[in-house]
């Protein structure tokens, strides 16, 4: 049976046409409709009225328009409103873009101290960046060491307050604990510190007062120039030194400028400075770092609110979002930073700041001084400024505070809001009430029946439905490309994942929406404002209950506002959408316009959060090594939509027992990168006609040797050694002296026995140690606790990284000691052990061979190309 209302000009009419006793007579007849609550009865309405009192009565006339017909809007409006969408997106995207004028120096006092010059900054970057990769351990990083090091002593002489300058030189070890944990040993890594003296200043006894530490690095990579990463911030920090060196008055706090020269080895320069007599007075942290090259960099990590509380204060364009610290915390972004180091093993805590735009740059040969956009340097410099005065001026800077999580977002770079843990619940709670609340207002509105409730239900019904053909839609599209055409073909234009993933959800979705409403239009007899509410209501309904679900997951704490703030505004808005439909009666194009204007700044906010997501996403996910990266963008943005290569030149030899080599492989290990890299690979090989015997497959390796008997400069990318490429050739240029670990004597007292090892080569090297069956390595001559990074073959894994971070010819042999508690294996072997030793930015040193194979890639591969030996041992 049928529930719809017909309406027509006569009962009999009516009922000739469709032979039903429930017809009702238009204009409605009153008093045969049901009583819908805040609808006037018909006691209210007086047949002879006085002209005065009808246009009282047609103020107070509340809600009986609802029950009215409403005609449809065209379908062209449709899509141009869609067009609308897409516009407002593409605005959003200008506001997130924008950056502040460039300041030249005459444009600005050369003495002025609350202003930046941009013109000056790019001088310090060229100066810090040079012509070359500065890799620890190489001369060319020595000499920009001393370049830095100059810098800040210029810095220091023409400064009116007092600026020390120091270069530490360090050596120390860690164990870092990680998805790919492991030792980290560096030998004489560099930093270049400038204290600017505040009132704090040093104490009587020489030790130093309360400190503000800003850290930046000016290591790189092997194969880029690390213009954005780091030297931008490191520039930034050279012009915020000289602006706060010209003040007139001390500061309160003394600020120690770090210039971190060991970072991308990772991470061990912030770990030496640790052992600087000036770490002891650090109340609070701002760490510097970058995952990108353009637009304003992003607060992504907090441990100290009071760095918020300042940043808020002090900055006029801010960039904060406690998502991004979910997607570390999480592991979907697979990185990390030297905030990490400082909090974790100096108890300093503060903020993390980063680049994130253009981060298919990062870590490439194109990230370069030509690619930062006018602008950058400057609203870096003017937030450091700002944020420095800020806090060294603050008298709740003056000592340490435990660590305190903070939940954060700025709105469209306008403004930051901000909430301890405990308040961010209390507002998501009330999030969750404003939706009630509205639903309830809703279900009041149209009247508080069974009827009502069930409508609402198939209205929830139908948006999971719509959801579903939405994502399924985009699914097969996706599934599509990746079988048809190149993945990931939109990195360096993030805005075709609108047109390739938002499109065929949204049209498809839109489509499958719009049918369910009809079928349910013919069940229901409501007009399209009532549709319309109840398609709003519906939305909140299944926003509230993700919300409430993910208040249940602590992990999810600081990405919860991505569905309480955008709920929390729909909420409200519909309280004042729905008064003014109860109260006016609106025709369907003026009812979509009022819903359109009420959620831009929702709409607005979603967007940016996508923007902002997807140029973090896309180029982690392009590094991923996924065979199906778009499956994996295509997934996330259908969510957003739904709220709005390596090469290795390798010799690997094996020794037996007795010192004898038993076997040698020598050839080009190319590490799997992205989905294409082997295939594009072997492809440009034999377009320049180079034919080489290849090997793909690495499964049955990796169970019989440790990281495959392939060579492994970091441990986080052993999970590509399985399915890299292997091309068979002549070997590396060898090392002199020759890379080798050479067991120098060998004590046992009872079961204990004590090894000592020699080991020469490289400024780069990972070894590797398995105790045999039944003997327990239970100490070693590091300060780290000899503790397993993993297990292989059921025994535990031992990983030590050791670098050589800053240049000396030639290198010292490295010597440690290993104590075995040998239980059965007195006479045996008891310990397999791994050099891999690397050469990480030699380009003089290759071979005629692989220089010519590099020379036949394509001029789009990014080559991060290491020479390395991989020695097996067995003791």
């Amino acid at each position: 049976m049928s529930n719809s209302l017909l309406f027509c000009q006569s009962l009999e009419q009516c009922k000739a046409a469709t032979n039903k006793s429930y017809c009702y007579k238009y204009p409605l007849d009153y008093d045969i409709l049901p009583k819908y609550t805040g609808v006037p009865t018909d006691d209210e309405i007086k047949p002879k009225e006085k002209p005065w009192q009808r246009v009282l009565y047609e103020m107070s006339r509340k809600g009986k328009h609802l029950y009215e017909a409403v005609d449809a809007i065209p379908s062209p409006y449709i899509v141009l409103l869609l067009g609308a969408y897409f516009l407002l997106g593409y605005l959003t995207q200008l506001v997130e873009d924008e950056l502040p004028t460039p300041l030249r120096d005459s444009d600005i006092n050369r003495d002025t101290t609350d202003r930046v010059s941009e013109e000056s900054s790019w001088r310090y970057l060229y100066e810090i960046m040079g012509e070359e990769p500065r890799v620890c351990g190489t001369e060319y990083h020595l000499n920009k060491t001393r370049d830095m090091k100059a810098i800040v002593d210029r810095i220091a002489v023409t400064a009116n307050q007092n600026v020390r300058t120091d270069w530490q030189i360090v050596t120390g070890d860690y164990f870092l604990k990680s998805a790919a944990p492991f030792v980290s040993y560096y030998d004489r890594a560099s930093n270049i510190a400038a204290l600017l003296e505040g009132e704090s200043g040093f104490h009587g006894n020489g030790t130093i007062g309360s400190s503000i530490l800003v850290n930046c690095h000016y290591d790189s990579v092997p194969y880029a120039l690390g213009a954005s990463d780091n030297v931008i911030f490191c520039a930034a920090m050279a012009e915020t030194l000289a602006r706060m060196s010209k003040r007139t008055k001390k500061l309160k706090h003394n600020i120690i400028f770090l210039f971190n020269g060991a970072e991308e080895n990772p991470l061990q320069g912030s770990h030496g400075f640790l052992q600087h007599p000036w770490s002891k007075g650090v109340t609070t942290l701002v760490n510097l770092d970058s995952a990108g090259s353009n637009g304003k960099a992003t607060i992504f990590q907090v441990t100290d609110p009071r760095i918020l509380s300042a940043y808020k204060a002090a900055v006029t364009r801010p960039s904060a979002q406690s998502l991004g610290e979910f997607l570390f915390s999480s592991g979907v972004i697979p990185s990390d930073t030297d905030f990490r180091i400082f909090r974790d093993f100096g108890d300093v805590h503060g903020v993390d700041i980063a680049f994130t735009k253009w981060g298919n740059l990062y870590h490439t040969r194109f990230d370069r001084p030509e690619y930062i956009r006018p602008g950058v340097l400057q609203w870096a410099g003017d937030m450091l400024l700002g944020l420095l005065t800020q806090l060294a001026d603050r008298d709740d800077i003056g000592h340490k505070v435990p660590p305190a999580g903070a939940v954060y977002y700025d709105y469209l770079n306008w403004f930051v809001v901000w909430q301890s843990p405990a308040l961010s619940l209390l507002v998501d709670a009330a999030a969750v009430l404003a939706a009630l609340v509205s639903t309830a207002h809703y279900v009041w509105l149209v009247g508080p029946r069974l009827s009502t409730v069930r409508e609402l239900a198939f209205a929830v019904a139908g948006r999971v439905a719509a959801l579903v053909v939405g994502a399924g839609v985009a699914a097969l599209v996706t599934l599509l490309m990746v079988a048809t055409t190149v993945q990931l073909r939109y990195l360096s234009r993030p805005w075709l994942v609108v047109a390739l993933y938002w499109v065929p959800y949204l049209v498809s979705a839109v489509t499958a929406s719009h049918l369910y409403d009809s079928w349910r239009s013919r069940k229901s007899g409501l007009n399209r404002s009532i549709r319309t509410l109840q398609a709003m209501t519906a939305t909140r309904v299944v926003l509230t209950v993700l919300l409430s679900v993910s208040m249940c997951v602590p992990s999810l704490a600081t990405a919860r506002y991505a569905l309480s703030v955008p709920l929390l505004m729909t909420s409200v808005t519909s309280l004042v959408t729905s008064s003014v439909v109860r109260t006016v009666r609106l025709k369907a194009y003026q009812h979509l316009v009022l819903e359109c204007v009420v959620s831009l700044p929702c709409v607005m906010f979603t967007m940016s959060l996508a923007l902002r997501l997807n140029a973090l996403l896309l180029p982690t996910v392009a590094r991923s090594a996924s065979a199906n990266p778009d499956l994996v963008v295509a997934a996330v943005n259908v969510a957003l939509a739904a709220v709005v290569s390596a090469a290795v030149h390798t010799q690997i030899t094996t020794y037996n027992i007795n010192g004898e080599q038993t076997d040698q492989t020598t050839g080009v290990f190319v590490s799997r990168q992205d989905a294409y890299t082997t295939e594009r690979v072997l492809q440009a090989l034999k377009t320049k006609g180079i034919h080489l015997n290849t090997r793909t497959d690495f499964e049955e390796d990796c169970e019989r040797h440790v990281y495959c008997n392939l060579p492994l400069y970091r441990t986080s990318f052993a999970r590509n050694l399985a399915r890299g490429l292997f091309l068979y050739t002549g070997g590396p240029t060898a090392t002199d002296p020759p890379a080798g670990l050479a067991l120098s004597s060998r004590s046992c007292v009872g079961d204990t026995c004590v090894y000592s090892f020699t080991m020469t080569g490289t400024a780069h090297n990972l070894i590797t140690l398995v105790p045999s069956e039944g003997v327990t390595l239970t100490a070693w001559t590091l300060s780290s606790p000899a503790s397993p990074s993993t297990q292989w073959g059921g025994r535990p894994l031992y990983v030590i990284f050791h670098s050589v971070a800053t240049y000396t010819e030639p290198f010292e042999p490295f010597v440690f000691n290993v104590t075995l508690n040998m239980g059965a294996a007195l006479s045996g072997a008891a310990l397999r052990l791994s050099l891999h030793a690397h050469r990480l930015h030699h380009p003089h040193q290759y071979s005629a061979e692989y220089a010519a194979l590099l020379h036949s890639m394509p001029d789009y591969f990014n080559v991060a190309s290491i020479l390395t030996f991989r020695n097996n041992y067995v003791f």
